[in-house]
């Protein structure tokens, strides 16, 4: 038999049936959680939003609910009480049910938080199959997971009360999932479909009266969208709901009558469902699993209808470059890898204690390969596990060096490391290294302190670091890489850089501040060691020299800025201060330069701009990849 082809449909992106395209707000925060991927017009009654849940890393579908309908009066002791009945309708848990995760409301809106369906719903699904119907086997099938589904509510306490193919999804799998439980009730209590609730061609003649309801108004929703499945027509669509109703007593019109389209259904199942039409409930059929017991197996096989569902629902998938099945924007590469930001922090940091392990293990008398080969790994691991765990061992391991350290750790600039696997010693490189600290400490300085004044540094040096731990490492997930780059990389602008994008503005001041400290120390003691001594004669000389304070103080305060407009959760405000962070590098080491030249200006050097120009590329590249520092530090909690 030739199999039917899907068909372009002519709403393809879930616009309203006035065939305007629905207001799209990208990158909004809906409950300050979850971001706008597409706003998806629904009607009359609110829209859904595909958003991406920034905590949980997985995409959702909202709907929006307005509390009060255009110029209609609303009792707010109304609209609660249909909140609370909404909020316990739409948690139900069953395989045939859409999943819903959460349920909130402010002054004007209530906001549904539910699972997407990667699929369409029955009423595109219908568009675009040609004749508008699907097999008697897909009906089926339809049917026997629709009973399910209202059969389990029903026997919760729940009603529908507007069942539609709009509120009928099928996924990509074929499964069928009922949505919108509780939304009748809220629509009405709005002052949405006249208080009726439901929807004009699939309410039963009580609900458009305004009588009492039961399950029986489901189940004569329930055959409507059968009649429809099997056969493209629905006898009783109207414009009014007292239109509807004349057809619903007339049974129908035209050639669109419930006796004509009953004729082309299997005859057991044209008695069914004529049963489940019944104008008076007293003599319609009594509940949704009798209607589905007298129906599905005179209609067909639901296994089979499942395995053609799914076969009708590959060819769609086809056509999604044409636009015919696709649901929101394509997802950036943070939100496809949601763990890669994580893991991206996570070795940064790492890296930066194996480098710290490696260079104080000497201070602990293991020179040896493989003796500082452990020290290295065990702050590597714990750092990659647990950030604030690497930054409380960079504190840890910085005093340690500061009361025990000497002359013996010679290497701790990347430069003599290099230097030391190579034919030179490393105190070859020690000059040159020394010079790049701009202090004027010459190399084989000696300073004979008192162990008094000893213990004396060391204890306000690991007061400072464990201040620092305390208010900003343990919090912030990159501090401990910030505060060890400049280090690391001889150059006070990758401090500064990663400080800007992933520390608060207090916290990245302060960062820079103690950052530079102990770039100084470390440069220094590739040519003295690093010890009390070190610390001392670093403090000495800056602060002797007020020329000395202006490149930090002004690098703590591009700090500050840059991180304060990197947090404004804007990714073009954040590479803009990315860029202001690189220029404000370059421009505080030309106004130190100017201080100590006595107020003569001179060109930034090409190596700084270089170094400047890289960060601003890399840390750009890391706005566009996992979004502004806000965001990121976000999924990271």
């Amino acid at each position: 038999m030739l199999r039917r082809r899907a068909v372009g449909s002519p709403n393809p992106y879930g616009t309203d049936d006035a065939g305007q395209q629905p207001e799209r707000r990208a990158d909004e925060l809906i409950l300050n959680r979850y971001r706008v991927l597409e706003s998806r017009a629904e009607g009359g009654f609110g829209t859904v939003e595909v958003c991406w849940d920034t905590r949980l890393q997985r995409r959702v579908a909202i709907k929006c609910i307005p509390l009060s309908a255009p110029g209609a009066a609303t009792n707010a002791s109304t609209i609660q009480e249909a909140l609370a009945e909404a909020r316990t309708s739409c948690m139900l848990s069953h395989p045939n049910i859409v999943t819903v995760y959460d349920f909130e409301a402010d002054y004007d809106y209530a906001y549904l938080v539910m699972e997407l369906v990667d699929g369409v719903t029955l009423g595109e699904l219908l568009a675009r199959v040609e004749g508008g119907a699907l097999t008697p086997d897909e009906t089926a099938y339809l049917l026997d997971s629709l009973a399910d589904a209202l059969d389990y509510a029903h026997e919760n306490g729940v009603l529908h009360l507007d069942i539609k193919p709009a509120n009928i999804m099928v996924d990509r799998k074929g499964i069928i999932k009922l949505g919108d439980f509780g939304m009748a009730t809220l629509a009405s209590a709005a002052g949405y479909a006249d208080a009726r609730g439901g929807t004009v061609g699939y309410m039963p003649p009580e609900q458009i009266r305004g009588g009492l309801v039961d399950e029986r108004c489901d189940l004569f929703a329930l055959a409507v969208v059968v009649l429809q499945s099997l056969t493209g027509k629905n006898p009783f669509a109207a414009r009014t709901a007292d239109e509807s109703l004349a057809l619903i007593q007339k049974g129908g019109r035209g050639n669109m009558t419930v006796a004509r389209l009953l004729g082309s259904a299997p005859p057991e199942a044209a008695t069914g469902i004529a049963g489940a039409l019944e104008q008076d409930p007293a003599y319609r059929t009594t509940s949704v699993a009798e209607f589905a017991d007298a129906c599905v197996d005179a209609l067909g096989d639901p296994d089979q209808g499942l395995a053609s569902l799914r076969e009708l629902l590959e060819q769609l998938t086809d056509d999604e470059h044409q636009g015919t099945v696709y649901h929101g924007r394509r997802l950036s590469l943070a939100e496809r890898a949601p763990w890669l930001g994580t893991f991206c922090c996570r070795a940064l940091v790492a890296a930066s204690l194996a480098w710290l392990g490696w260079s104080v293990a000497p201070c602990l008398g293991l020179g040896g390969l493989p003796h500082r080969l452990a020290p290295t790994l065990v702050a590597a691991v714990s750092a990659a596990a647990l950030p604030p765990l690497g930054a409380a061992l960079a504190v840890l391991g910085m005093s340690v060096a500061c009361f025990v350290g000497g002359a013996s750790t010679p290497d701790l600039s990347p430069g003599a490391a290099i230097a030391s696997l190579g034919p030179r010693a490393a105190g070859a490189n020690a000059v040159d290294v020394a010079e790049v600290s701009g202090l004027g400490i010459a190399p084989g300085t000696s300073l004979n302190l008192q162990p008094y004044a000893v213990v004396g540094i060391g204890l306000v040096v690991a007061a400072l670091l464990c201040l620092w731990w305390y208010r900003v490492g343990r919090v912030h997930h990159l501090a401990a890489a910030a505060l060890l780059a400049p280090a690391i990389t001889l150059s006070p602008a990758t401090g500064v850089a990663l400080c800007a994008y992933g520390l608060t503005p207090l916290a990245a001041a302060a960062t820079v501040l103690l950052g530079g400290a102990i770039r100084g120390v470390v440069v220094t003691g590739s040519a003295m060691g690093v010890s009390a001594q070190t610390v001392w004669a670093v403090a000495r000389t800056t602060f002797a020299t007020p020329a000395n304070l202006v490149e930090p103080a002004a690098l703590a305060l591009v700090a500050l800025v840059t991180s304060a407009l990197s947090r404004r959760e804007s990714g073009p405000l954040a590479i803009l201060a990315q860029a202001l962070c690189a220029c404000g590098v370059v421009f505080s080491q030309m106004l130190a330069v100017r201080v100590k030249n006595g107020g003569i200006w001179e060109p930034p050097s090409p190596t700084s701009v270089a170094v400047a120009l890289l960060l601003f590329i890399l840390m750009g590249f890391a706005v566009m990849t996992f979004g502004p520092p806000r965001s990121i530090q976000e999924d990271f909690e």
